[in-house]
């Protein structure tokens, strides 16, 4: 599917409307071919809900445990991209991983998937938002001591940071109201016996800027992956720059970076 995608892209171009309209079938065939009609059905409801409610709990096709989605929120839409689409899963450059950390683990998706598609993985998930935190606990619990869900940031100084924005938009921000904890990818580091991170998946809104800017070799050497969504052209630039002058090579897939050391 995500081959005929990019054929129509390429012949249509993305955002014209008739590829859209294609997308979005392309996205419901897969959609039912993976979870069923009824599974499509729940979550075409769940999406066009109205916010509030009670979260409810899916049997994806491809994770062990249920996972809880809120009604009337980009919920539906990350499950999809994650569990049906296989967004991070495009590309693998750790055969057998056996650490993930996940900065910005929202409601626990990509922690999810990776440790459903790997059962010797374990995963350190940080998600400063209390609203995602809290879902993210309930989708992650019966994992068990496979994962570390940490209250916090991810930064490139480690310093209370104010957080504005909600669901997938949350973000550090001056002007944001809400204060929160973070830590560094060295810090994280320092904590673990064996010293190395297998995939890094950094989805911070823009977080990973400051991160890439400021010595990022001091960390690099003991990172076997990441996958990184950078937020605009200039925090791009920054974070394909930082790769590239440590040996790293970064190949893209939709709006993620995969990106691995070429030795």
């Amino acid at each position: 599917m995500e081959r005929l995608r990019g054929v129509l892209r390429g012949v249509l171009g993305w955002d014209s409307r008739a590829y859209r309209f294609g997308a979005a079938l392309l996205d419901l065939v897969s959609l039912i071919i993976i979870e069923g009609l009824a599974t499509t059905r729940t979550l075409l409801h769940l999406k066009s809900a109205s916010p509030g409610g009670s979260a409810r709990a899916i049997n994806f096709a491809r994770l062990a445990y249920p996972f809880f989605i809120r009604p009337g929120t980009k919920d539906v839409t990350v499950a999809i991209n994650n569990f049906v689409r296989e967004e991070y899963g495009a590309v693998i450059h750790v055969l057998q991983p056996r650490l993930l950390v996940d900065g910005g683990a929202y409601i626990g998706d990509t922690s999810a998937y990776f440790l459903s598609r790997y059962p010797s993985l374990r995963s350190i998930a940080l998600e400063p938002m209390e609203d995602n935190l809290k879902i993210a606990r309930r989708n992650l619990a019966l994992y068990g001591d496979r994962v570390e869900l940490l209250s916090m940031a991810l930064t490139a100084d480690g310093a209370r940071v104010h957080m504005s924005g909600v669901e997938t938009g949350a973000r550090v921000s001056d002007s944001g109201c809400v204060e929160v904890p973070s830590t560094t990818i060295a810090q994280i580091l320092s904590s673990l016996p064996e010293g190395r991170i297998d995939i890094l998946k950094l989805d911070i809104e823009g977080a990973e800027g400051p991160i890439f800017a400021q010595q990022p070799e001091a960390w690099l050497p003991y990172v076997d992956s990441i996958i990184v969504e950078t937020h605009g052209p200039a925090i791009t630039t920054t974070v394909l720059d930082a790769l590239d002058r440590n040996g790293w090579i970064a190949e893209r897939h939709r709006n993620l970076y995969f990106c691995c050391p070429t030795v």
